[in-house]
């Protein structure tokens, strides 16, 4: 009886404390709620919560409040909230299990906790600061999951703010639609922002070339984006907020709707100009880009006028982007243009493989000088490149030359006599090692690479050459799906074979006479 009566007295004490802490947690949880009560956006007591919370607290609920106002405030300008955004990532990945999909019931604090990481980024932290990002990208090993949550409800904000704002009109609203253009200039800040593979500010160059605009399942069609193409006419003279629009514009892979395509490629246009801002016409760039297979198809665009505007006034705007005339004044001191970036001259080269699978924008390619910007990218090409420049650019030149020989013959003067067999083998390295048989737009190049290699007989290097086509050979055999290509490598893997079998009986006879 004493044993029992003990026991109750230790399950009372137990259930006792249990209620106590349970009070004062619940009294804390109180506490937070209370000072993360809404406040006016430039409230000092708001900030000073905020900090507190992210300093004392790991109860994922309080992290989640306080993550939903950050994005909210002014913060203060020697505010430094960099010590405090560990607790808000750590927050964030464990949203996630360790697949990198989102545990139940953990979508709004993922969001919550990923917008604040945001816009931190975007106004407090400096930007390319990647030294607290990186741990988040090593262990959040799904990033498209975070995409697929985050896109499309950063679109539709953004969506609904802009409409907003083209339906107000009149003096008496002009503060209201100064609001309303501020809103969505953020919202659609905060969505290119979330389209990196990281937590990184939204002017950063990963962003331009490497986000990801569109999310697994989007199901949008060019009407849903009509909207951000008359909000790109309405912020053009706001080149941070058009670069932004023309970002994630670049997921329509196209012009848009008949009622749209000409605001849209005059916008696109405009923004590659030399007096237009690097940010802005790498912007609009990364959109024709995106665009490519819709563009190089002129059949398909009905108006004459929009297919007259592409080849005339596009094309030349295209080497505009990449190098602005020397006397053109740009709006923002301290930026540069460089003769060669990576990523951005594969987004380029990319764009004109695509456009020379045409004959008339071959032609037009050529006159508007664009084969010298290609042979200036393969004299700056490097041994043993890990980059499919050399493929794409040996089937632009192929390409051309298949359909303009004599054009193709003045074009490629300023090529010597010992750059086609580097190109060549550089170019059945790149689609071997790069995988680009397994990529559509490239398995429809490999005929161009064949016919780029028949400009020049090509001696230096067959064995190596050989090998790499042998190779390729198999892996398409292998996917069994584009037989008429796989036939012309097959032919063009015979002819390199008589070619070596040739040689080597030359060699072995100058041998015998020698003798």
């Amino acid at each position: 009886m004493v044993i029992k009566k003990k026991d109750r007295d230790l399950h009372t004490l137990s259930a006792s404390l249990l209620s106590f802490f349970r009070g004062i947690t619940s009294s804390i949880s109180k506490l937070v709620q209370r000072l993360l009560s809404p406040k006016p956006s430039n409230d000092a007591g708001t900030e000073s919560a905020i900090r507190w919370v992210l300093a004392t607290s790991t109860d994922p609920d309080d992290i989640t409040s306080a993550a939903l106002l950050i994005p909210t405030i002014t913060w203060s300008p020697n505010s430094d909230i960099t010590s405090h955004r560990q607790r808000l990532r750590d927050t964030f990945l464990a949203c996630f299990d360790a697949e990198g999909k989102l545990r139940p019931l953990a979508e709004d604090r993922a969001v919550a906790c990923g917008r604040a990481l945001n816009h931190l980024y975007l106004t407090v932290l400096p930007i390319g600061d990647d030294s607290n990002t990186q741990p988040a990208s090593q262990q959040l090993k799904n990033w498209h999951q975070w995409h697929s949550v985050i896109l499309p409800r950063s679109f539709e904000q953004c969506k609904d703010h802009a409409c907003r704002l083209s339906k107000l009109s009149g003096r008496d609203k002009e503060r209201e639609r100064e609001r309303c253009r501020a809103d969505a200039r953020t919202a659609l800040r905060m969505m290119i922002a979330a389209a990196g593979d990281r937590f990184i500010h939204p002017d950063h160059d990963s962003i331009i070339w490497r986000g990801q605009f569109t999310w697994s399942g989007d199901p949008r069609k060019a009407t849903d984006f009509d909207w951000l193409v008359d909000y790109l006419s309405c912020c053009s003279h706001d080149h941070t907020a058009m670069g932004d629009a023309l970002l994630a514009l670049s997921a329509m892979k196209g012009l848009g709707t008949h009622a749209r395509e000409s605001v849209y490629l005059r916008a696109l246009i405009s923004a590659m100009e030399s007096s237009s801002p690097r940010r802005l016409r790498y912007a609009a760039l990364r959109a024709v880009s995106d665009s490519r297979l819709a563009l190089a198809d002129l059949d398909a665009i009905e108006d004459e006028n929009i297919r007259q505007m592409l080849l005339t006034k596009l094309s030349p705007a295209l080497l505009t982007a990449l190098r602005p005339a020397p006397a053109a004044g740009r709006c923002q001191v301290g930026e540069t243009d460089v003769n060669f970036d990576y990523w951005r001259d594969d987004a380029y080269l990319r764009l004109i493989l695509a456009l020379t699978s045409n004959p008339q924008w071959c032609k037009r390619l050529v006159s508007d000088r664009h084969i010298e910007q290609c042979i200036l990218l393969l004299n700056n090409l490097e041994e043993n490149s890990e980059s499919p420049a050399s493929f794409h650019l040996a089937a632009i030149f192929g390409r051309v030359r298949s359909s303009s020989p004599d054009v193709a013959r003045t074009a490629f003067e300023a090529v010597t006599a010992d750059d086609f067999p580097f190109l060549v083998k550089s170019a059945w390295k790149a689609a071997l090692d790069l995988k680009l048989y397994e990529e559509a737009e490239c398995i429809s190049a490999f005929p161009a690479v064949i016919e780029c290699a028949d400009q020049k007989d090509i001696l230096a290097d067959l064995g190596e050459i050989r090998k790499n086509v042998g190779l390729v050979l198999e892996k398409l055999k292998k996917r069994n799906e584009y037989p008429e290509i796989t036939a012309s490598i097959q032919d063009y893997y015979a002819r390199l074979t008589k070619t070596s079998s040739d040689k080597k009986s030359v060699s072995a006879v100058s041998r015998g006479l020698t003798k």
